[in-house]
């Protein structure tokens, strides 16, 4: 059965080989959408023709247009647009900011605009290329039609939207009508949505409040004091006397079952990263969580950027643990485990025990296989016998544009819908029990955690191709490092591990980074 959603990731690609021009477009695009909507991403003419592995991801292809292409890099790039356009792509060009190009100008009621003449270079192919249809006036944008037109597969949806018109001004000063334009193209053509965002990005203050089971902790003072362990957890502080508006910590609290780790959440409504807020605030202190409404640098694996607008639950945990205690040879399992959890938590909920939610190796959650709904980002550091964790989590529940959140997929199958507080709890429920079996040292416990993991994966028996070896492989499981272990055509098995491949959903691919 083919799933309704999309699953093409919320990513758009803007070509341009020039660093400080894709800065600034990158910038336009965030103005105009938001910053937690897209991930955005440049993208030069060397890799474009790599187009096997960015179609799959690219929700929108921004192509910053030039005059001074040579031959073989204009082939290749029509090939490539061409290409693009039969899987149904979309692009828009634009003129480029670098080319020294003419600039015109043109006055209308609302204000002014700058704007090229000319043809693109690829536009002659395309009028002369039967599978594409031009079409002007669609949007009604301007009165004139030689500023803004398309040209349409008669396929596919792919389609081209070309655009004479600069993104900047010649000075560039706030333009309130070019602005209005573009958001008018990105959300009526391209069917992008703007983020909803918090209004007080630009001034960041993060103010926490401190939840225990039983305690409230409140005001810089205090958790700076708390934190260094000036001040002990006993301090008699009502829990009632203050709330978080955005956190129903009685809820949390409620449904938590660990007795130690998520016992104790400090909570800010926007904060640069949890990640971060974890590394500047706890030195000491075991099992604290920040959570947080909002983050405007979200982390993600390989120094990707990781959305985070209002609707995700996001968090980080501090785990300290004591190699006396817990093998060394297992701390990268946790980042298993973690992914476990999530998996866990949304199948505790009563109706969604046979919920079509798994892990993607090494350590993402999707639905149906397709369609990515939360991650993982574990960082560690070990000092003498005792080893420190930071565990990212980002979970999208809530927020609905431009991807798909866990309650609107609930919600379609008529299932009770999932509050963070809830998830969180039902999260750390589920990751302390791994943690507790892991630490046992005997080959039972891994056994254990294994058939559980695999149980609740999405490659279990998967075909893949191997790009490194040019031949195809079956997915059999994972080791005790958390390699995954493939076997080859000749019954030979091998173990590849995280942090050297990457795994290509969409291609059933495996890659080295």
């Amino acid at each position: 059965m083919t799933s309704q959603f999309s699953k093409v990731p919320p990513n758009i690609l803007v070509l341009a080989d020039d660093e400080n021009e894709f800065k600034r477009v990158k910038l336009f695009v965030q103005k105009i959408l938001g910053k937690n909507s897209y991930t955005i991403y440049n993208l030069n003419l060397a890799d474009l023709q790599k187009s096997s592995v960015w179609i799959p991801s690219c929700r929108l292809l921004i192509s910053l247009e030039q005059f001074n292409l040579c031959d073989e890099a204009l082939e290749q790039k029509i090939k490539t647009f061409t290409g693009y356009l039969r899987t149904g792509g979309k692009i828009l060009s634009v003129p480029s900011l670098n080319d020294n190009l003419e600039q015109d100008l043109r006055k209308f009621e609302n204000g002014t605009i700058l704007f090229h003449r000319e043809k693109y270079l690829f536009e002659s192919h395309y009028e002369s290329d039967l599978s594409l249809t031009k079409k002007e006036g669609q949007l009604n944008l301007l009165k004139s039609d030689d500023l803004f037109y398309t040209f349409e597969s008669t396929e596919n949806p792919g389609s081209h939207f070309i655009s004479k018109v600069f993104i900047e001004s010649d000075n560039h000063s706030p333009q309130p009508f070019l602005d209005e334009l573009f958001l008018r193209i990105f959300s009526e053509y391209f069917q992008l949505t703007k983020a909803q965002e918090s209004n007080n990005n630009t001034q960041l203050k993060e103010n926490y409040i401190i939840f225990s089971k039983n305690k409230l902790l409140q005001s810089v003072n205090v958790i700076s004091k708390y934190l260094h362990g000036t001040m002990k957890k006993e301090a008699n502080i009502d829990l009632e006397s203050t709330k978080a508006d955005n956190f129903e910590h009685k809820k949390y609290f409620e449904n938590l079952q660990a007795k130690s780790i998520g016992s104790i959440i400090m909570y800010s409504d926007l904060v640069e990263s949890t990640m971060n807020s974890i590394t500047n605030l706890v030195s000491s202190l075991d099992s604290i969580v920040v959570v947080a409404r909002q983050q405007i640098q979200g982390q993600g694996n390989n120094k990707n950027e990781w959305l985070s607008p209002i609707g995700c639950c996001m968090f980080t945990l501090y785990l300290n643990l004591n190699s006396n205690n817990f093998s060394t040879s297992r701390i990268c399992l946790l980042q298993f485990a973690a992914g476990l959890s999530c998996v866990k938590a949304v199948k505790s909920i009563k109706g969604c025990e046979d919920f079509a939610i798994g892990i993607k190796w090494p350590n993402d959650v999707y639905f149906e296989g397709k369609i990515k709904l939360g991650g993982v980002l574990v960082k560690s550091s070990i000092m003498g016998s005792q080893i420190g964790l930071k565990i990212g989590i980002g979970f999208n529940l809530d927020n609905q544009h431009p991807t798909v959140c866990l309650n609107s997929i609930l919600r379609g199958k008529k299932l009770p819908e999932c509050s963070q507080e809830v998830f969180m709890a039902n999260f750390f429920n589920f990751f302390e029990s791994y943690v507790s079996l892991l630490s046992q040292p005997n080959f039972n416990s891994w056994l254990k955690f294994s058939a559980d993991f695999q149980e609740n994966w999405i490659h279990q028996n998967q075909k893949v191709r191997i790009n490194f070896w040019d031949e195809d492989a079956e997915i059999i499981g994972i080791n005790e490092f958390g390699y995954l272990k493939v076997r080859r055509s000749d019954k030979t098995e091998h173990c590849l591990q995280p942090d050297g491949n990457r795994f290509d959903l969409m291609q059933n691919l495996i890659v080295l980074r």
